[in-house]
């Protein structure tokens, strides 16, 4: 086990964790102590357990909306894979009945077929940009501050939440 020294508001704690573990439990430590920061700046000297009971849900208040912005964007996901592959297969479909009637008709006559697979390619390619976008989306978000680094800017999504208290 190691043992890392962590500061939260004005007090430092030593906690105990898995090797390899001390850079992972030590961001986690800063976030805290940037909400704990912004309490006491926000209303002065509080009471150790207070500060950090008021800290704590903070930062789940945050976790939940960042979890349920995850949730839309894979429900988001899933409907738009649900999108592609049913044009892929109607695609399919189209192209067994396209090629049927293919056989029966003369060279020139088969080619004028071939322009609607231009349009799937016209439907499938704005699905396929959403989709990158909502994985941009996901990995921006999931980026967490790396060693040393401290979030130190206000919640922008729900800049009201340092008046739950």
């Amino acid at each position: 086990m190691a043992e890392i020294n962590v500061k939260i508001g004005e007090k430092t704690y030593i906690i105990a964790c898995d090797e390899g573990e001390e850079l992972e439990v030590q961001a986690a430590a800063n976030e805290f102590n940037t909400e704990a920061q912004n309490i006491l700046g926000g209303i002065g000297k509080v009471p150790e357990v207070k500060l950090l009971l008021m800290a704590g849900l903070m930062l789940g208040g945050r976790l939940r909306t960042l979890d349920k912005s995850c949730q839309s964007q894979v429900k988001q996901i899933e409907s738009l894979e649900n999108q592609v592959y049913e044009l892929k297969e109607n695609y399919k479909l189209l192209k067994s009945e396209s090629d049927s009637v293919k056989s029966a008709l003369s060279e020139e006559q088969a080619n004028e077929f071939e322009k609607p697979e231009a349009n799937y390619s016209k439907i499938l390619e704005p699905i396929l940009a959403k989709l990158e976008g909502l994985l941009l989306i996901d990995s921006l978000a999931s980026h967490e501050p790396k060693a040393g680094e401290t979030s130190e800017q206000p919640d922008k999504e729900n800049p009201d939440q340092n008046e739950l208290f």
